[in-house]
Order: C-alpha cells, then structure tokens, then sequence
C-alpha cells in the first residue's frame, strides 16, 4: 500500500466543517503515519512562513525595530519579533481548521513548491481507496499528534511535549506510540 493523498475534515461535531481539504504528493508514502507526519511538518513549516515573515507590522512595531534593531518584541503593543517566538499548539490548531475557507489559489500559495504536498480542489478521482489517507474530525489535532517532536523545530519541541503530556493526563494508553499504531491502522478514533 502507498499513501498518495490525504484528505482532512477539520473541527469537531457542531463546528465539524463541512467541506474537506486534498493534498497529494508523489511517489507516496509506505504507511499512513509516515505520510501524515510529513503533511503535518509541512504546515507546520508554511505555518511558520506566513505567520512570522508575511505578517505586517503596525508602525508601532516598525518605530521600535527602527530605534532598537534587535528587540524581540514592540515596546508599545508588545507583539514579539521572529521565529524565535514560542509555538503556540492551539494557534497551530486554529490556523489548520482555517484551511477549509481557503480557496485553490490561497492553498497554492501558502504551499511552495519545496513543500512537495499539492492541494487540490477535490478528492483525487480515479486514483485507487487504498492511496487516500481519510483523516475526519478534527484533522487538526490529528496533524498535531502526528508531529514527531525529534523533527519539529526547536522552538516548537518543549510545547509539543507539554502538549502530549496534557493530552495524556488520565489516558496512560494513549501515547504517541498508541497513536501511530492507530494511525496505520488507520483508525481515528481518539
């Protein structure tokens, strides 16, 4: 079996979009967990790109930057500089639930080419079941759990270990090994 696409339904029960978002990369990927991972790491990195280089900044923060070049956050608003700003999981999460309202061309550009992962307008018709990766509510927090904390960037790593730890606070059978093993199941069930 290789995964070549994956499709995600983003929130949960009533705020379950009703719309889903397609991405496919090619040549694939031997397991669903492998293949999940490398989408998640993906929007992490275009998450990263537009939050923190296309963002404009107030003038304010540009009067501050000006007279202090290497501050590390606006001395009137207080919006801090740069990636080495703290990753925040429930931003994260907000940011991948607003893929859905996204159009082919906002998708398209948010993902360069180096990302690999195409997003289509719609399912992959006439490609076999066994390629596509169906991911339901909430693809967001399946995404997160797919992030390995070995390659995230380290600015991301102590949150998305906090994070895990929260999330297994009276689940001592769901962890992340629990969770890959129900991935290539592909059982979404947590």
């Amino acid at each position: 079996m290789t995964i070549k696409h994956i499709a995600l339904s983003f929130g949960y029960v009533e705020d379950n979009a009703l719309g889903w978002v397609f991405f496919s990369k090619e040549p694939g990927f031997k397991t669903p967990i492998e293949a999940l991972e490398d989408l998640a790491l993906g929007l992490l990195r275009a998450y990263d790109e537009n939050l923190f280089y296309e963002k404009t900044l107030g003038d304010c923060c540009k009067e501050t930057q000006a007279v202090m070049p290497g501050a590390k956050l606006c001395a009137k608003c207080g919006h801090r500089f740069g990636p080495e700003e703290l990753w925040d999981v429930e931003q994260f999460e907000y940011w991948l639930r607003g893929l859905v309202r996204g159009t082919c061309d906002s998708l398209g550009m948010t993902f360069d080419d180096n990302l690999g992962w195409d997003p289509w307008a719609g399912p992959p018709l006439g490609h076999p079941l066994e390629e596509i990766l169906l991911v339901s509510q909430p693809a967001e927090r399946f995404l997160v759990k797919a992030l390995n904390p070995e390659t995230v960037p380290d600015r991301c790593r102590l949150a998305l270990i906090q994070w895990w730890e929260d999330s297994l606070r009276g689940w001592p059978d769901r962890d992340r090994e629990a969770f890959i093993a129900e991935c290539n199941e592909q059982k979404f069930n947590w």
